[in-house]
C-alpha cells in the first residue's frame, strides 16, 4: 500500500496552491460524504505511489465547526504515514497555532513555511534551521505559487513517512498541567497507542465531549479526571481550555522570538494596507464591490450567451454561416442527421429522439459551459487574489442577520443574471452550512430566463409598468432573508456558528494554472452530477409533449399541438391544485410544469390573451410562484453537485416549491378579503383558505422572531475507508 499524506494548515494559507503544486495534474475534485466541502485526492508528482488529501482549512483541532471534525476524524481515523502542514510565514505566530496541536497527535509532520517571497520582499527572515530544532519536527520553505521547494517538500514527506523515528512534542505545559496529563493518562488512556496518549490526555483536560465518549470510560474515572482538572484550574486561575491556549501561545511567542528576525526600519506602506484604504473603506466599499461585479456580469453573460447561441445553432440547426457570412453556410449537426435519417427510411419517432430528444439534452449541457467556465474563471481570479475575504467582510454584519454567509452575495448577483450560475457559484461559501443555505435560497432571484413572463404579465394587465419588473426582484431579495431567517431556526441548520476571521490575507497576483485548475474540476463535477438529470428531464420533456391523442388515436406526433399532449392532458386533470392561488386552469398549470424544463417555456405556452384573462391578483400570484419555486431540472441537477446528497437536493427544490406555494396562497388568499370574494358562491372555499394563509403566516412569524439556540453538538460520521478510495 503506498503513502498516505495529510494536507492540513489554515484558511488562505496556500494550501490548495501548494496542493496543486506537488500534485500537478494528477488529482481528483470529490466531496467529503453527505457535506458540500471539497476535498481534493491526488499523487505526488516525483513518487505516484504518494497519495495527498487536502483537508479543509481549520485554525485548530477543537471541533467548533464541522471543517474542524472533518479534518480531526480524518487524521485520526485514517491514520496518515505523515501530515505536511502548510503555515503561512507572514503571519508565523497565528499559524504556529494548528502546528503545535499536530504535533501533539504524535505523528510525523513536516512542517512547509509558505510564501518565502514575501517574507524576504518585507526585509524579513525566518531561520528554518531553528524552527525544526523548536518544533522537534522536520521544516521545508516552500513559495507554493512561484513554485519553489517543491522537489525538497516531496523529498522531506517520502523521508518522514518512512522513517520508524518515534515523535514526541517539543514543548512542555505548566507543572500543574503536567501532572493533570500524567494522572489523566494513567487513569483512562492506559491501552491507548503511547504516541497518541498526551494529545488524548489533553482533550480529557479540555473536557471534548466526543473523545470523552470516544474513549469509553466510566463514570468514576470522569469523576477523578474532573478532580485532577478543577485541580489545576484552581491553582492557575482559568478554565481548562484558556489554560491549555494560554500556554500553548506562550511557547509560540518563544519559538517565534529565537527564529523570525524582522526588518525593523521604516518601510513604506505595503500594496495591500493602501488598497484596503479604498476597497474596505466604509463608504466605497459596497459601491466598488458592485462595480466589479456588474463588469464580471457584463462580460460572463454576454460572451457566454454569444457562445451558447452558436454552439446551439452548430448542433441543433440545419445550418449556420460562418463568421455572419451567407455565402459560407455549414450544415449543422441535426440538419445533417436529418437527411441521413431520410435516406434511410427512418420512422418518424427515430430522429426526433434522437435530435429532439437526445441531442437537445446534450446540446442544453453544452450551451451551458462556456458561460459557466468564464463565471469561474473571473471568480476564480478574485477569489485567489484575496479580494472576496473583503467581500465577506463587507457584508457579513447583514447577511448574518439572515442565517447567510457575507460571501453568499456573489451568488445572488450570478443568480441574477442565470440561477444556475448563482447556484453553481454557492463553491465560493467555504463552510458547508452557509454553502447549504446559499444554495437553497440564491435561486429566488428573477433571472433573465424569468424576465420573459414577468414582462408578459406586466405588458398585458399592468401597461408595460416598470413597477412588474422591480417589485419582482423586491421579492426574490424579501425571499433570501425571509428564508434564511426561516431555515436558520430548524434543526436541520442549526449548529455553531462559524467562527469569522477578520484577519485578511494580503492582496497577491493569482497563479493563472491553478485557477483553470478548479474551473476545470468544478465544471467536470457539474457536468458528471447534473448531467444525468438534464438528460433525464430532457427526456420526459420529449416524451410528454411528441405523444398525445390525434383524431382519437394515441400515438407519437412530431408536429403535435400541446394541448393534445400527454402533459396537458395530465394537468388538465390536476389544475385544481394551482386553485388556491388563483390560477387554477389547465393551460396555467401546465405552463407551470413546462417552466420546470425552462421558465422560457412559460411564454411560449401562455399567449397575451391567456394572461388577459388572469385577474390581476391570480396575475401576481402567478408570477410570484413561477419566481420563486424551483427553476429548472438543470438547478436541480446544480443543486445535485453542491449539495452532493440526493436526499439534501430534494429537500432543496421541495423548500423551494413549497416556500413558492404558501407565499403565493397567502398573497391570494388575504388579497381575495378586499375583492369582494366572501360575498361569492364560493365563500366557504375562501373561508378555509384565509384560516390556513394564517395559520402559515403565524408559524413562518414565529419561526423568523423566535429566539435563535445554538446546536450544543456537532455530529460527523466519517465515512468508511471504501467510500474514502
Amino acid at each position: 500500500m503506498g503513502i498516505k499524506i495529510a494536507l492540513v494548515g489554515n484558511p488562505n494559507s496556500g494550501k490548495s496552491t501548494l496542493f496543486n503544486a506537488l500534485t500537478g495534474s494528477n488529482q481528483s475534485l470529490k466531496k467529503w460524504h453527505d457535506v458540500t466541502l471539497d476535498r481534493k485526492i491526488g499523487k505526488l508528482k516525483r513518487h505516484k505511489s504518494a497519495r495527498i488529501v487536502e483537508l479543509p482549512g481549520i485554525y485548530s483541532l477543537s471541533p467548533h465547526t464541522l471543517e474542524e471534525v472533518i479534518a480531526r476524524e480524518y487524521l485520526l481515523d485514517e491514520e496518515p504515514d505523515v501530515i505536511l502542514n502548510v503555515v503561512d510565514g507572514t503571519n508565523l505566530e497565528k499559524s504556529l497555532y494548528l502546528t503545535t496541536q499536530l504535533l501533539e497527535l504524535g505523528m510525523p509532520v513536516v512542517v512547509a513555511v509558505n510564501m518565502k517571497d514575501m517574507i524576504r520582499k518585507k526585509g524579513d527572515e525566518i531561520n528554518i534551521k531553528e524552527l525544526s530544532r523548536k518544533l522537534g519536527c522536520h521544516v521545508t520553505e516552500v513559495c507554493a505559487v512561484k513554485r519553489k521547494g517543491i522537489a525538497d517538500t516531496t523529498d522531506m514527506l517520502i523521508e518522514v513517512a518512512q522513517s520508524t523515528r518515534r515523535i514526541l512534542p517539543q514543548h512542555h505545559f505548566s507543572v500543574e498541567v503536567e501532572r493533570a496529563l500524567t494522572e489523566i493518562s494513567m487513569l483512562a488512556l492506559k491501552t491507548v497507542n503511547p504516541n497518541r496518549k498526551k494529545w488524548y490526555a489533553l482533550k480529557l483536560f479540555e473536557r471534548d465531549k466526543k473523545i470523552t465518549k470516544k474513549a469509553d470510560i466510566t463514570e468514576r474515572t470522569k469523576d477523578l479526571i474532573e478532580k485532577e482538572v478543577k485541580r489545576a484550574e484552581e491553582k492557575l486561575g482559568l478554565d481548562a481550555e484558556s489554560i491549555l491556549n494560554k500556554e500553548r501561545y506562550e511557547y509560540i511567542a518563544a519559538v517565534v522570538k529565537s527564529c523570525y528576525k524582522r526588518n525593523e526600519e521604516k518601510k513604506k506602506a505595503s500594496f495591500t494596507k493602501k488598497a484596503d484604504k479604498l476597497i474596505m473603506d466604509r463608504w466605497a466599499a459596497i459601491p466598488i464591490f458592485f462595480v466589479i461585479m456588474s463588469a464580471v456580469y457584463a462580460v460572463t453573460f454576454p460572451l457566454g450567451s454569444f457562445l451558447g447561441d452558436w454552439l446551439r445553432d452548430v448542433i441543433l440547426s440545419d445550418g449556420w454561416n460562418f463568421l455572419g457570412m451567407e455565402e459560407m453556410r455549414i450544415p449543422g449537426i441535426a440538419g445533417l442527421l436529418n437527411t441521413w435519417f431520410t435516406d434511410m427510411g427512418s420512422p418518424s419517432w427515430l430522429p426526433s429522439l434522437v435530435i429532439d430528444g437526445v441531442m437537445k439534452s446534450i446540446c442544453n449541457i453544452l450551451c451551458i459551459m462556456p458561460t459557466m467556465l468564464i463565471m469561474f474563471i473571473l471568480l476564480g481570479f478574485l477569489e485567489s487574489s484575496g479580494y472576496f475575504k473583503r467581500v465577506a467582510v463587507i457584508f457579513d454584519v447583514v447577511f448574518r442577520k439572515a442565517g447567510l454567509s457575507g460571501i453568499s452575495i456573489v451568488p445572488f448577483i450570478m443568480g441574477a443574471g442565470s440561477n444556475i450560475m448563482g447556484t453553481v457559484s454557492c463553491d465560493l461559501v467555504k463552510n458547508d452550512r452557509d454553502k447549504k443555505m446559499s444554495a437553497v435560497t440564491a435561486s429566488f432571484m428573477p433571472d433573465l430566463a424569468k424576465l420573459p413572463f414577468i414582462t408578459a404579465i406586466g405588458t398585458a394587465l399592468f401597461d408595460n409598468s416598470l413597477l412588474t419588473a422591480i417589485s419582482a426582484y423586491f421579492i426574490g431579495a424579501t425571499a433570501v432573508f425571509i428564508s434564511g431567517m426561516f431555515l436558520r431556526k430548524t434543526s436541520i441548520f442549526s449548529g455553531n456558528p462559524v467562527p469569522f476571521a477578520y484577519e485578511l490575507p494580503d492582496y497577491h497576483q493569482p497563479r493563472w494554472k491553478d485557477v483553470f485548475q478548479t474551473v476545470r474540476d468544478r465544471c467536470r463535477e457539474f457536468t458528471r452530477k447534473a448531467g444525468l438529470i438534464i438528460l433525464i428531464s430532457s427526456m420526459i420533456l420529449w416524451a410528454g409533449s411528441k405523444f398525445g391523442i390525434t383524431e382519437g388515436e394515441f400515438g407519437f406526433n412530431a408536429e403535435l399541438p400541446f394541448s393534445d399532449s400527454i402533459i396537458y392532458l395530465i394537468f388538465e386533470n390536476i389544475s385544481m391544485l394551482f386553485a388556491p392561488l388563483g390560477f387554477g386552469n389547465a393551460t396555467a398549470s401546465a405552463a407551470v410544469f413546462m417552466g420546470f424544463f425552462g421558465k422560457e417555456n412559460i411564454t411560449a405556452i401562455m399567449s397575451e390573451g391567456d394572461f388577459q384573462s388572469f385577474a390581476p391578483l391570480g396575475a401576481v400570484c402567478f408570477m410570484v410562484f413561477n419566481l420563486l419555486c424551483t427553476p429548472n431540472f438543470a438547478v436541480i441537477g446544480a443543486l445535485k453537485k453542491e449539495m452532493n446528497n440526493m436526499k439534501w437536493t430534494l429537500f432543496a427544490a421541495a423548500y423551494q416549491c413549497g416556500f413558492a406555494y404558501a407565499v403565493s396562497m397567502m398573497i391570494y388568499q388575504f388579497g381575495s378579503m378586499f375583492s369582494g370574494a366572501l360575498q361569492s358562491e364560493y365563500a366557504v372555499y375562501y373561508i378555509v383558505g384565509i384560516i390556513i394563509s394564517a395559520g402559515l403566516l403565524f408559524f413562518m412569524g414565529l419561526m423568523i422572531f423566535m429566539p435563535y439556540k445554538d446546536s450544543k453538538t456537532l455530529i460527523y460520521t466519517f465515512p468508511n475507508k471504501k467510500q474514502n478510495k
